[in-house]
């Protein structure tokens, strides 16, 4: 079949085929990528491992198979996207209540329908890597495909958790592009019925701490709902010595830097959920 891959400047043309042992045949891939981390279980043994937070949002605009391909061009193993719905059923990358931050427009998207929604742009972040432009929002069955046989995704639905028949729509809907092995439901720990309902289907599922959320009663009234907890690198110790004793592989949250990278790792992170996916690295534009 006829395809592209995106060289850091131009999309080159190029054809792709396997041998069957005794002619090639066509492919029917629809994306070539570097391959992450091949299972949940696999991406915990690589140390100090790295999730692109919202598909790289400090660098690119979030959410984007350009972000997303970029990160796997860096070879980053996991991927998160949040996901929000639209009136009219759509799920598509999105993290904020409204548009403001995104596309300048103070909208709660699941007002609009999906003819609405992509309209609008979906602005490339300021001080990222502005030359790539604004990008368009993607539904999920856009985004998730062509890195479901690659990595390990983190799935975040921002929109009507608390009913159970929206949650039953998301998870359904991505099962149908992403194995149980390679994918985390994630959300703020005091959302367990999250973990529950990733629980139930065999999902991994990730509770990110916010705030006092260690000593508020939230971490010990919901955290052993999940099977992996976040805390924010810039937490006490004593917080993260608090998580680490639930006895579950936590990762540092809010990283940007290689030295908040360093910090996390140091405080006992298994990994870390990064936004500055260069900066970290040290990595330039390709």
């Amino acid at each position: 079949m006829s395809l592209t891959i995106w060289d850091g400047t131009n999309e080159l043309p190029t054809t792709t085929a396997v041998w069957n042992g005794a002619e090639e045949l066509p492919t029917t891939a629809t994306a070539v990528v570097p391959g992450g981390a091949r299972s949940v279980a696999d991406l915990l043994t690589i140390p100090g491992f790295m999730l692109a937070q919202r598909a790289g949002y400090k660098d690119w605009a979030e959410m984007t198979l350009r972000g997303a391909t970029e990160c796997a061009l860096r070879n980053v193993p996991a991927l998160e996207f949040s996901f929000r719905r639209t009136l009219d059923g759509v799920w598509f990358g999105m993290h904020d209540e409204t548009m403001l931050r995104t596309s300048g427009v103070d909208i709660n998207p699941n007002t609009l329908t999906w003819e609405q929604v992509k309209a609008y742009p979906n602005k490339a972040p300021a001080g990222g890597d502005a030359g790539f432009g604004d990008q368009p929002y993607f539904r999920l069955e856009e985004l998730l495909p062509p890195y479901a046989e690659s990595h390990v995704i983190f799935t975040d639905p921002k929109w009507g958790v608390g009913n159970p028949a929206i949650l039953n729509e998301f998870f359904d809907l991505v099962l149908q592009y992403v194995p149980r092995e390679r994918l985390v439901a994630k959300w703020a720990v005091t959302g367990s019925m999250v973990a529950n309902a990733a629980t139930l289907r065999g999902i991994a599922s990730w509770g990110t701490l916010h705030g006092d959320d260690v000593t508020n009663g939230s971490l010990a009234n919901h955290g052993s709902a999940w099977s992996m907890l976040g805390l924010s690198y810039a937490a006490s110790q004593a917080d993260w010595d608090t998580v680490l004793a639930y006895g579950k592989p936590v990762l540092g949250r809010e990283v940007a830097t290689a030295e908040q990278r360093t910090t996390a790792l140091s405080k006992g992170a298994v990994g870390i959920s990064c936004s500055g996916v260069r900066a970290i690295q040290g990595s330039p534009v390709i």
